[in-house]
């Protein structure tokens, strides 16, 4: 979803024709909004089922490289009242199987 509108309606378009009529797509954006620097690694690290099963099976070295990257991207991402807030893009997508 971070190509341009059309060419991801375009692409779930032909994935779906195949088998499904009625094809609807939304996209939007959801701010995200995660308190401070520490309040989000620690969603990472201990709240977040999908990260904290990834940073689980991953050796230490690529572990602690992962995390700083976040930290980093986290860091980059907070705002003048010192909160970690950033948009993501997102698409919802309803048919009608034949």
């Amino acid at each position: 979803i971070h190509e341009q509108p059309d060419a991801v309606a375009e692409t779930i378009t032909d994935r779906l024709a195949a088998g499904f009529d009625d094809v609807a797509i939304e996209t939007g954006t959801c701010t995200w909004q995660l308190g401070t620097v520490e309040d989000a690694m620690y969603l990472l690290t201990h709240e977040s089922p999908i990260h904290v099963s990834l940073l689980r099976n991953l050796g230490e070295a690529n572990r602690d490289e992962l995390l700083a990257a976040f930290e980093d991207a986290m860091r980059a991402n907070v705002a003048a009242d010192g909160l970690v807030a950033f948009d993501a893009p997102y698409v919802v997508v309803t048919a009608r199987r034949r």
